[in-house]
């Protein structure tokens, strides 16, 4: 059983291997991206 800070450790949403595409052109390749509990993220594009 893990503890109050291991459980603070864990992300709460962890992405592996994210590739996204439209087309031929590659917006996204192999991208790993880990959510921590209680932060704050944007993404950003155009």
């Amino acid at each position: 059983m893990l503890g109050q800070q291991g459980a603070q450790d864990r992300p709460i949403l962890r992405i592996r291997g994210l590739c996204k595409s439209f087309g031929r052109t590659n917006a996204l390749v192999d991208i790993d991206l880990d959510i921590a509990p209680a932060s704050i993220h944007a993404l950003i594009g155009g």
